[in-house]
Protein backbone atom coordinates (compact mmCIF):
# COMPACT_ATOMS: atom_id res chain seq x y z
CA UNK A 1 0.00 0.00 0.00
CA UNK A 2 2.95 2.41 0.94
CA UNK A 3 4.14 2.12 -2.79
CA UNK A 4 0.82 2.90 -4.18
CA UNK A 5 -0.44 -0.95 -4.55
CA UNK A 6 -3.38 -2.75 -4.29
CA UNK A 7 -4.28 -6.46 -2.76
CA UNK A 8 -6.51 -6.46 -5.63
CA UNK A 9 -7.78 -5.94 -9.01
CA UNK A 10 -10.66 -3.07 -8.37
CA UNK A 11 -14.37 -4.95 -8.80
CA UNK A 12 -12.64 -8.17 -8.88
CA UNK A 13 -11.25 -11.28 -6.45
CA UNK A 14 -7.81 -11.50 -8.44
CA UNK A 15 -4.86 -10.69 -6.51
CA UNK A 16 -2.57 -7.74 -7.61
CA UNK A 17 0.18 -8.35 -5.99
CA UNK A 18 2.73 -9.66 -8.43
CA UNK A 19 4.55 -6.70 -9.76
CA UNK A 20 6.74 -4.05 -8.92
CA UNK A 21 4.91 -2.99 -6.19
CA UNK A 22 5.20 -6.76 -4.74
CA UNK A 23 8.78 -6.78 -5.14
CA UNK A 24 9.99 -3.39 -3.87
CA UNK A 25 7.68 -4.12 -0.71
CA UNK A 26 9.00 -8.01 -0.05
CA UNK A 27 12.90 -6.39 -0.67
CA UNK A 28 11.82 -3.63 1.69
CA UNK A 29 10.86 -6.61 4.12
CA UNK A 30 13.75 -8.46 3.82
CA UNK A 31 16.18 -5.12 4.36
CA UNK A 32 14.00 -4.76 7.72
CA UNK A 33 14.51 -8.03 8.89
CA UNK A 34 18.67 -6.83 9.66
CA UNK A 35 17.27 -5.24 12.51
CA UNK A 36 14.82 -7.88 13.88
CA UNK A 37 14.91 -10.87 16.15
CA UNK A 38 16.06 -13.67 14.86
CA UNK A 39 12.87 -15.37 15.22
CA UNK A 40 10.91 -12.86 13.35
CA UNK A 41 9.02 -16.09 11.73
CA UNK A 42 7.13 -16.96 14.73
CA UNK A 43 6.73 -13.81 16.28
CA UNK A 44 3.02 -13.28 15.91
CA UNK A 45 1.41 -10.12 17.49
CA UNK A 46 1.94 -11.33 21.46
CA UNK A 47 5.33 -12.33 21.05
CA UNK A 48 6.46 -8.89 19.89
CA UNK A 49 4.69 -7.36 22.80
CA UNK A 50 6.18 -9.39 25.38
CA UNK A 51 9.86 -8.71 23.67
CA UNK A 52 8.35 -4.97 23.84
CA UNK A 53 6.82 -4.64 27.78
CA UNK A 54 10.43 -6.78 28.45
CA UNK A 55 12.54 -3.76 27.12
CA UNK A 56 14.22 -5.28 24.55
CA UNK A 57 12.53 -3.74 21.16
CA UNK A 58 13.49 -0.11 19.87
CA UNK A 59 11.24 0.43 17.27
CA UNK A 60 7.85 -1.77 16.15
CA UNK A 61 5.03 -1.31 13.88
CA UNK A 62 2.28 -3.06 15.76
CA UNK A 63 -1.51 -2.62 15.38
CA UNK A 64 -2.86 0.51 16.71
CA UNK A 65 -5.29 -1.55 19.44
CA UNK A 66 -2.35 -3.05 21.12
CA UNK A 67 -0.27 0.08 22.14
CA UNK A 68 -2.73 0.53 25.10
CA UNK A 69 -1.57 -2.80 26.62
CA UNK A 70 2.13 -1.47 26.34
CA UNK A 71 1.49 1.09 28.71
CA UNK A 72 -0.31 -1.22 30.81
CA UNK A 73 0.16 -1.55 34.95
CA UNK A 74 1.92 -4.64 34.58
CA UNK A 75 4.77 -3.12 32.49
CA UNK A 76 7.83 -1.51 33.83
CA UNK A 77 7.77 2.27 34.85
CA UNK A 78 10.86 2.85 32.83
CA UNK A 79 9.20 0.63 29.61
CA UNK A 80 6.18 2.40 29.60
CA UNK A 81 8.07 6.07 30.55
CA UNK A 82 10.06 5.50 26.90
CA UNK A 83 7.02 4.12 25.03
CA UNK A 84 5.56 6.55 22.48
CA UNK A 85 3.17 6.17 19.51
CA UNK A 86 3.12 7.92 16.11
CA UNK A 87 1.88 7.61 12.94
CA UNK A 88 2.51 4.99 10.20
CA UNK A 89 5.69 4.96 8.39
CA UNK A 90 6.32 5.83 4.75
CA UNK A 91 8.50 3.89 2.74
CA UNK A 92 10.59 4.17 -0.51
CA UNK A 93 10.68 8.16 -0.16
CA UNK A 94 6.88 8.12 -0.87
CA UNK A 95 4.11 10.22 0.95
CA UNK A 96 1.71 7.70 1.36
CA UNK A 97 1.40 5.38 4.70
CA UNK A 98 2.56 2.10 4.43
CA UNK A 99 -0.55 0.85 6.41
CA UNK A 100 -4.13 0.09 6.50
CA UNK A 101 -6.92 1.63 8.92
CA UNK A 102 -9.23 -1.00 10.44
CA UNK A 103 -12.13 -0.15 12.57
CA UNK A 104 -13.70 2.91 10.69
CA UNK A 105 -17.13 0.93 10.74
CA UNK A 106 -18.86 -2.15 10.28
CA UNK A 107 -20.69 -3.87 7.78
CA UNK A 108 -23.91 -5.95 7.59
CA UNK A 109 -23.88 -9.12 5.07
CA UNK A 110 -26.57 -8.42 2.46
CA UNK A 111 -27.51 -12.08 1.66
CA UNK A 112 -29.34 -12.55 5.66
CA UNK A 113 -33.00 -12.02 6.54
CA UNK A 114 -34.34 -8.38 6.93
CA UNK A 115 -34.24 -9.66 10.77
CA UNK A 116 -31.16 -11.14 10.93
CA UNK A 117 -29.66 -8.03 9.37
CA UNK A 118 -31.78 -5.41 11.65
CA UNK A 119 -30.54 -7.40 14.60
CA UNK A 120 -27.12 -7.50 13.43
CA UNK A 121 -27.47 -3.35 12.92
CA UNK A 122 -29.06 -2.99 16.32
CA UNK A 123 -26.00 -4.98 18.23
CA UNK A 124 -23.61 -3.07 16.97
CA UNK A 125 -25.04 0.04 17.77
CA UNK A 126 -25.45 -0.86 21.30
CA UNK A 127 -21.76 -1.59 21.48
CA UNK A 128 -20.75 1.62 20.01
CA UNK A 129 -23.33 3.83 22.56
CA UNK A 130 -22.19 6.62 24.24
CA UNK A 131 -22.47 5.07 27.84
CA UNK A 132 -20.03 2.34 26.89
CA UNK A 133 -16.79 4.85 27.39
CA UNK A 134 -15.67 4.83 30.49
CA UNK A 135 -12.10 4.52 31.91
CA UNK A 136 -11.39 0.90 31.27
CA UNK A 137 -12.33 1.44 27.60
CA UNK A 138 -11.00 4.93 26.91
CA UNK A 139 -7.93 3.99 26.20
CA UNK A 140 -8.60 1.22 24.27
CA UNK A 141 -10.06 0.78 20.29
CA UNK A 142 -13.45 2.75 21.08
CA UNK A 143 -13.11 5.41 18.09
CA UNK A 144 -16.21 4.47 16.58
CA UNK A 145 -17.96 5.90 19.55
CA UNK A 146 -19.83 9.74 19.77
CA UNK A 147 -17.74 11.61 21.84
CA UNK A 148 -14.76 9.84 22.04
CA UNK A 149 -11.67 11.76 22.49
CA UNK A 150 -7.92 10.70 21.23
CA UNK A 151 -5.77 9.25 24.46
CA UNK A 152 -2.23 8.94 24.09
CA UNK A 153 -2.84 5.16 22.66
CA UNK A 154 -4.89 6.26 19.82
CA UNK A 155 -2.43 8.87 18.61
CA UNK A 156 -1.30 6.63 16.05
CA UNK A 157 -4.19 6.00 14.80
CA UNK A 158 -5.56 9.12 14.27
CA UNK A 159 -2.14 10.41 12.84
CA UNK A 160 -2.78 7.81 10.51
CA UNK A 161 -6.14 9.12 9.71
CA UNK A 162 -4.70 12.26 9.14
CA UNK A 163 -2.52 11.13 6.83
CA UNK A 164 -5.08 9.72 4.67
CA UNK A 165 -4.37 6.18 5.28
CA UNK A 166 -6.16 3.77 3.11
CA UNK A 167 -9.12 1.10 4.76
CA UNK A 168 -8.11 -2.59 4.56
CA UNK A 169 -10.19 -4.17 1.73
CA UNK A 170 -12.93 -5.56 4.40
CA UNK A 171 -13.41 -8.83 1.35
CA UNK A 172 -14.28 -12.39 2.00
CA UNK A 173 -11.85 -13.27 0.14
CA UNK A 174 -8.89 -11.34 1.50
CA UNK A 175 -8.15 -14.15 4.65
CA UNK A 176 -7.32 -16.29 1.26
CA UNK A 177 -4.53 -13.80 0.59
CA UNK A 178 -3.29 -14.00 3.91
CA UNK A 179 -3.17 -17.41 4.00
CA UNK A 180 -1.11 -17.89 0.44
CA UNK A 181 1.06 -15.01 1.83
CA UNK A 182 2.08 -16.65 5.14
CA UNK A 183 2.62 -19.87 3.43
CA UNK A 184 4.74 -18.51 0.39
CA UNK A 185 6.82 -16.00 1.15
CA UNK A 186 8.87 -17.90 3.92
CA UNK A 187 11.58 -18.80 1.31
CA UNK A 188 11.91 -15.30 -0.09
CA UNK A 189 12.43 -14.30 3.59
CA UNK A 190 14.58 -16.75 4.31
CA UNK A 191 16.76 -16.21 1.34
CA UNK A 192 15.60 -19.55 -0.73
CA UNK A 193 13.89 -17.56 -3.33
CA UNK A 194 13.88 -14.26 -5.38
CA UNK A 195 10.93 -11.85 -4.57
CA UNK A 196 9.91 -12.60 -8.34
CA UNK A 197 9.22 -16.48 -7.50
CA UNK A 198 7.76 -15.91 -4.66
CA UNK A 199 4.83 -13.69 -5.71
CA UNK A 200 4.63 -16.21 -8.12
CA UNK A 201 3.82 -18.65 -5.73
CA UNK A 202 1.33 -16.36 -3.78
CA UNK A 203 -0.42 -15.31 -6.48
CA UNK A 204 -0.72 -19.14 -8.05
CA UNK A 205 -1.11 -20.51 -4.20
CA UNK A 206 -4.10 -17.67 -3.77
CA UNK A 207 -5.95 -17.88 -7.44
CA UNK A 208 -6.33 -21.91 -6.72
CA UNK A 209 -7.69 -21.35 -3.05
CA UNK A 210 -10.09 -18.52 -4.88
CA UNK A 211 -11.19 -20.63 -7.22
CA UNK A 212 -11.93 -23.28 -5.19
CA UNK A 213 -14.17 -21.30 -3.26
CA UNK A 214 -15.73 -19.68 -6.20
CA UNK A 215 -14.62 -16.70 -6.35
CA UNK A 216 -12.70 -16.75 -9.36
Amino acid sequence: MGYGGEFFKPGTAEIAVNNQHGVDSLNMMKALSEYMNPDFLTHDSNATSAEWKAGNVALMNMWGSRIGALKGDEVDAAVVAATATAGPMTVGGGTTAASTLWWDGFTVAKNISDTDAEATFMAMMHAIRPAMLNETTSPQAVWLIDGYEPTPAAAGVFAAAAMGTKPYPMLPYAGLMHSAAGAELVDFMQGKETAKEALAGLEAAYTTAATEKGYL
